[in-house]
């Protein structure tokens, strides 16, 4: 396989799963999970179905940009992607993301991370994809303290040939209405 292709088919040996779930978070799509070194997100079950189906739609596009993206430095691992496109599992990242970090430690290396983001979002749009939904907590810290773009739930790409993808227009809620906070650990849907 050439750079940035992964088998999404194949569930990697390194991803067994012997310990019980730990639930992470229950976001507004999708509940994720931590087990062992993996984390496991599903579509997010609500008592109105159509919520549960657009959910679901969420996890399928997000599912398919991490299809586009392949594997690269700046964006979280993906390592397998149920063939229904209703569970995806990432690679586990120990430090967090880097809202809580830099609340806790403080922006020890916000050069480093400013020029991670920039090549990630970069990156991104390089492959027709719009994240939708940025902010400090959608960036995760590696082990080796590198920012990779995560969450991709509420994103919209353009048409696909390769894979055979017809464009997604961005579920996210961003709007002209919305800018960004002058304290960067705040949110960025501030109005």
């Amino acid at each position: 396989m050439a750079r940035g292709e992964f088998d999404l088919k194949k569930r990697p040996a390194a991803a067994k799963i012997d310990s019980e779930p730990n639930l992470l978070v229950i976001g507004s799509c999708s509940s994720t999970y931590q087990f062992d070194q993996v984390v496991i997100k599903v579509p997010r079950i609500d008592e109105e179905a159509e919520i549960t189906q657009e959910n679901a739609r969420a996890t399928k596009t997000e599912a398919n940009v991490y299809r586009i993206l392949g594997t690269h430095d700046r964006i979280a691992k993906c390592l397998y992607i149920s063939p229904n496109n209703d569970m995806i599992m990432l690679e586990f990242y120990s430090h967090g993301n880097l809202k809580d970090y830099i609340g806790v430690h403080g922006p020890t290396q916000l050069m480093k991370w400013a020029r991670q983001m920039i090549e990630g979002v970069q990156f991104i749009h390089s492959k027709g994809v719009r994240h939708s939904d940025i902010r400090l907590s959608q960036w995760l810290l590696d082990p080796q303290m590198s920012a990779r773009l995560s969450d991709f739930n509420s994103s919209g790409y353009d048409e696909c040939h390769v894979l055979g993808m017809p464009s997604q227009k961005a579920l996210g809620v961003e709007d002209a209405s919305r800018f960004m906070p002058r304290d960067c650990c705040e949110d960025n849907s501030v109005r």
